[in-house]
């Protein structure tokens, strides 16, 4: 059985050594494009108070160089905030507050170490209009 497996052992091996890309560059490149976004939830209760919300920003990035890219990206958001009144005797929500946002931000993103398939530090500067 040992004799059979080690064929098919360097068999394997080889195949996957020769399905390896061959690319003269690593990292990123003039003209690439990415997608990255963030999603985050709160949810909070205290004694006296209820808060909840929501921020969903998707993005899209374009490279300049192989190391700068442009990002353009939206924003939507939503907060509800619910208060007791220390005055109600039935501990009923009574003050209640709720906003919803939409924005855009342009944003420049240099990126320090940029190797596709790896984690990849970066310096972000951008501006939120909300």
């Amino acid at each position: 059985m040992k004799k059979l497996l080690f064929p098919f052992i360097v068999w394997f091996s080889l195949l996957s050594a020769l399905a390896q890309e061959k690319s003269k560059n690593n990292g990123f490149e003039n003209e690439d494009i990415y997608v990255s976004g963030t999603f985050s939830y709160l949810s909070k209760d205290y004694d006296d108070e209820e808060i909840s919300s929501f921020t969903f920003a998707p993005a899209i990035g374009y490279f300049v160089n192989n190391k700068t890219s442009i990002e353009l990206g939206l924003l939507f958001g939503s907060s509800e905030n619910k208060y007791f009144d220390i005055y109600n005797i039935e501990n009923i929500y009574n003050v209640e507050s709720k906003t919803t946002n939409f924005g855009a931000s342009l944003g420049f993103v240099h990126f320090l170490n940029p190797e596709k398939n790896s984690l990849s530090l970066l310096v972000e500067q951008s501006l939120t209009i909300v």
